[in-house]
This record gives structure tokens, C-alpha cells and sequence, in this order.
């Protein structure tokens, strides 16, 4: 155990002193763990495990990793290691919080839509060019066409309306 302390130590980059003031010993008493003259107690080593996040099995035995990867941590090197959105990055953390059996529905759900869209004869129709995405400049114009078209055909129905009654009461 005392080379995986040291081997800790610097990888966390830390002096001797500084280490020891963050786990509550003195230098010397860390001296003596890294060197193996002394053994640390198992509150020590559980104090150095949760001050640094580290893996008790690791420290005592060497196996495993170093650090004890917390569930954010491991979904941020998933989402950096794949190019995932935010959203999607946030998909995945919702969905491994969820209940195993709900998880299943939504697999299960997700398995019946593939398997309807395959079973379809014609392909999904592409997205024809007129639907792409508009500029914001481009989605005021058509925005003020819309109100435009919608403010003449009130105009027009009330014109008619008041045509209409004057002609009943004339």
C-alpha cells in the first residue's frame, strides 16, 4: 500500500506536506506510510479515499482504478468520447436513473416503432427543400406575410358582413 499512496500523491501532484495537512496528519506520519515503515489505520485510509475520490479497493490491494468515477463524470467522458449534445447527454442521464422495468418499456416501445417503420413498403419521404430551416430574417418576412394575409381576410369578412346587413336593412 505505501507505493500507491506516494504513486497517488504525485498524481495528484501534491507535496508531502500538503497531502498530509488535507488528510489531517503531519508529514512525517505520511513519510512513514510511503515508505512503508508505518501502516495507515483503516480511518485513514478511508479518509484518504474520500478526500480524493479514490477506490479502496485500489488503494488496499491495487486492483481496479485509482479514482472512483462518480456517475457524472463517467456520463461527461461518454458525452466527450461520442460528440453528445447536450441534450442527448441529458437523454442518457435520464434514462439510466429510470426504474430497470421502465427502462425496458421505453426499449420495448422503441424496438415496436423500429419494427413498424420497417415492415412500411415505401420509404419515408425526404424533407423536400422548401422545408429547410429559414433565417431569422426570413421567418419575420413570412411572420408578417401571415398576419398580413390573416389582417385582409378579416377586413374582408367584416366588409361582406356590413354588405350584407346594410343590403337586409336597406
Amino acid at each position: 500500500m505505501n507505493t500507491r499512496i506516494k504513486k497517488l500523491r504525485k498524481e495528484l501532484n501534491l507535496t508531502q506536506q500538503k497531502f498530509a495537512d488535507r488528510i489531517g496528519t503531519t508529514a512525517n506520519v505520511l513519510t512513514n506510510y510511503e515508505t512503508g515503515r508505518r501502516n495507515p489505520s483503516s480511518s485513514v485510509i478511508n479518509n484518504i479515499c474520500k478526500t480524493f475520490n479514490v477506490n479502496e479497493g485500489w488503494l488496499r490491494t491495487g486492483e481496479g482504478e485509482m479514482f472512483v468515477q462518480s456517475s457524472d463524470n463517467l456520463l461527461d467522458m461518454l458525452a466527450e468520447k461520442y460528440g453528445l449534445s447536450r441534450s442527448v447527454r441529458v437523454l442518457v442521464e435520464e434514462f439510466v436513473n429510470l426504474k430497470p422495468e421502465i427502462q425496458q418499456a421505453f426499449v420495448d416501445y422503441a424496438l415496436k416503432v423500429a419494427s413498424s417503420l420497417a415492415k412500411e413498403s415505401k420509404p419515408l419521404p425526404s424533407q423536400p427543400e422548401e422545408s429547410r430551416r429559414l433565417t431569422v430574417e426570413e421567418a419575420e418576412a413570412e411572420y408578417i406575410k401571415a398576419i398580413s394575409a390573416a389582417a385582409r381576410a378579416r377586413e374582408h369578412t367584416a366588409s361582406n358582413i356590413t354588405a350584407a346587413d346594410t343590403e337586409k336593412t336597406g
